[in-house]
C-alpha cells in the first residue's frame, strides 16, 4: 500500500474543508482516470436533469487545478485499480471549499480489497432487490450513511455524506442503483424540483407497410387516446425493406392511407417521431439498428456520411408525406455518442435510451427523469419501463406496472413511458393499462413541448434503394406528352373540318 494511500490526515483535512457553503456558480466537472470514462458520461446525462449547471467531463491528472478549486461542484470518479490523483489534484481537492463527490472505489481513500456483493438496497423506506452490485468495505467511516446496501442482511453503506462532501460507492450506472443515485442528486446538488408524475406513450414502429387490419388497428389506438385525452406519440420511420439480398423500398408516400391517417392524428394531439428512416441496416426493416451495425457490434463504415443521407433522405419523405416529426428515436436505441453529436444538427430532443460509448451497443443507459441537457447536446425523454410483447400480453402489462411501481417509490419527479406496437391487438391493451398509470397520479403529456421542428432546410433527395414501385420523373415524359399533346389536337381539328366539308357537299 506504500504510496498509493493517502495519509488519513490528508483525508481528514479533505473532510473538514468540503463543510463550507456552496458558492453560485454554473460548472459541475466530472473528473475521470479513463477507466471510469463511461461512467463520467452516464453522470454527466443525468446531471442534464439540472438546468442550473453546466456539466462536463475532463480527464483527472489533466485538469488545472484553478479549474478544480473555482467548479462549484466537482465530482470525483475512480476505478480501485487506478493510481491515486497527482499531488496537484490531492491539494485542489484539499483546498476546495465547494461541494465535493466521491464516486466509484478509491483505494487511496481507504477502499478496501474486500468486496461485498450486495442484492438489496434501501431508499425512502423501501427496500429493492438488486442484482448483485459490488461494493468494497472501507476501512475508515466517511460520514453519515445516506443510501445503505445489504448483503444477507448485513448493511454497507451506498451513499455517505459528510458536511459538503459526499462519497458514492461503486458504479451505478443501471437500473435500481442509477435510479437511486439520480434521485439523491437533487439533494447533493441542493436543488428542489416539484414533485410531480409525468407519462409518455409511444405507438411504436409505425411504417409504409401498414395496411388492412394493421392500418384498422392503429387508426382503434389513435381514435381511444384521443377520446380518453392521453396525448400519445407516433414513432414511425418512412422506409420499409422488405428483404434481404436485392432489397425494394416501399415508401410511406406509397401509402396514402396511412398519410392520411398519420395527418390526422397530429391533429389529434398525436407527436411524429422520427424513428430513422428504414429502421434497418442489411436486414428487413424493424430487425435492424440501421445506425450501429448489430452483428459486429462496431460502427457502420463511414458512418457520418451515412448518418446524413439517411437522415436527410427520411426528413424529405416525411415533407413529401405532410407530416411534421418534432424529435427523433434511433432504433432499438443504438445510436453511438460520435452520432448523437451530429444528430443535434437535425433535432434537439431524443427519445428513449442512449448508448454512452462509440466501443459496444451493450452499454446503454436508461434514464428515471427528463434530461435537458445530455453529454451530447441533447434533450432526452426516457423509456423505461418496457412494451407489450406480443403471446406475452397480460405479463408484459404485469411487468411494466411492477417497474412503474419501483420507480414511483423511487423518484420524486419520474418521467415514465411505455411504448406499444398497434399491430398486437389494437386499443384492447392500451384499455386496460392507460387508467392503471392515471390512478398512480401519472399525467400523460403532449411530448412536441419538448421537440420542435427539424433544424436544417429539408430538400429534395436522392432515392437510396430501388423502389417497390417504379417513379420516372414527369419532366423525362414533357417532351412526349407535349407531342401526343399536339397530335390529339391537330387530330380534332382535322376531322372537325373534314365533318364540316361532308355537311357542306350533302347541303349542295
Amino acid at each position: 500500500m506504500k504510496g498509493v494511500v493517502v495519509p488519513f490526515v490528508v483525508f481528514l483535512s479533505i473532510l473538514t474543508l468540503c463543510g463550507s457553503t456552496l458558492a453560485a456558480a454554473p460548472t459541475a466537472l466530472v473528473l475521470h482516470d479513463g477507466l471510469t470514462e463511461t461512467f463520467a458520461i452516464s453522470l454527466v446525462n443525468l446531471l442534464g436533469h439540472f438546468r442550473e449547471y453546466e456539466a462536463r467531463t475532463s480527464p483527472l491528472n489533466s485538469t488545472e487545478y484553478n479549474e478544480i478549486i473555482s467548479s462549484e461542484a466537482v465530482f470525483v470518479l475512480m476505478a480501485y485499480d487506478s493510481p491515486p490523483p497527482g499531488p496537484q489534484v490531492r491539494e485542489a481537492l484539499e483546498k476546495r471549499t465547494g461541494l465535493t463527490v466521491f464516486a466509484g472505489e478509491h483505494r487511496w481513500m481507504g477502499s478496501s480489497p474486500s468486496i461485498m456483493v450486495c442484492d438489496r438496497v434501501s431508499y425512502r423506506g423501501n427496500s429493492f432487490w438488486i442484482e448483485g452490485y459490488a461494493v468494497r468495505k472501507k476501512d475508515n467511516l466517511f460520514g453519515e450513511t445516506v443510501v445503505a446496501m445489504s448483503q444477507s442482511g448485513q448493511d454497507v453503506p451506498f451513499i455517505e455524506r459528510n458536511g459538503n462532501c459526499w462519497m458514492i460507492h461503486g458504479i451505478p450506472m443501471f437500473e435500481v442503483p442509477a435510479w437511486i443515485m439520480a434521485d439523491v442528486l437533487h439533494d447533493i446538488l441542493g436543488i428542489s424540483h416539484a414533485q410531480k408524475r409525468t407519462a409518455m406513450l409511444r405507438l411504436e414502429d409505425i411504417n409504409p407497410s401498414y395496411s388492412g387490419e394493421r392500418l384498422k388497428k392503429l387508426r382503434d389506438c389513435i381514435e381511444y387516446l384521443y377520446s380518453e385525452g392521453v396525448p400519445f406519440s407516433l414513432a414511425v420511420f418512412p422506409v420499409f425493406i422488405n428483404a434481404r439480398g436485392e432489397p425494394r423500398a416501399l415508401l410511406i408516400t406509397d401509402n396514402p392511407p396511412l398519410m392520411e391517417l398519420l395527418q390526422r392524428a397530429e391533429k389529434m394531439g398525436g407527436t411524429v417521431i422520427m424513428h430513422g428512416t428504414s429502421h434497418q441496416y442489411h436486414q428487413v426493416s424493424g430487425e435492424g439498428s440501421e445506425f450501429w451495425d448489430v452483428e459486429t457490434d462496431g460502427p457502420i463504415p463511414d458512418e457520418k456520411a451515412y448518418f446524413h443521407e439517411r437522415m436527410r433522405y427520411g426528413l424529405w419523405l416525411f415533407r413529401e408525406a405532410g407530416l411534421h416529426p418534432k424529435l427523433f428515436e434511433a432504433p432499438h436505441y443504438n445510436m453511438p455518442l460520435s452520432l448523437q453529436k451530429e444528430l443535434s444538427n437535425y433535432f434537439g430532443t431524443i427519445a428513449g435510451s442512449l448508448m454512452i460509448t462509440d466501443e459496444s451497443y451493450t452499454v446503454s443507459q436508461d434514464f428515471p427523469y427528463i434530461i435537458h441537457w445530455s453529454w451530447a447536446g441533447l434533450t432526452v425523454l426516457p423509456e423505461q419501463l418496457g412494451y407489450i410483447a406480443t403471446d406475452a400480453e397480460s405479463m408484459s402489462i404485469v411487468t411494466i406496472l411492477e417497474r412503474l411501481d419501483i420507480l414511483t417509490a423511487i423518484m420524486r419527479d419520474p418521467f415514465a413511458c411505455f411504448f406499444y406496437h398497434p399491430y398486437v391487438a389494437g386499443d384492447l391493451y392500451l384499455r386496460e393499462l392507460i387508467p392503471q398509470i392515471r390512478d398512480r397520479g401519472y399525467v400523460f403529456v403532449d411530448v412536441s413541448q419538448y421537440g420542435g421542428d427539424p433544424l436544417v432546410e429539408v430538400f429534395e433527395a436522392d432515392h437510396i434503394w430501388p423502389l417497390a414501385y417504379s417513379r420516372v420523373p414527369l419532366s423525362r415524359y414533357l417532351p412526349l406528352i407535349i407531342g401526343l399533346g399536339g397530335a390529339v389536337v391537330l387530330g380534332m381539328v382535322y376531322f372537325r373540318q373534314k365533318k364540316k366539308k361532308k355537311k357542306e357537299m350533302f347541303r349542295e
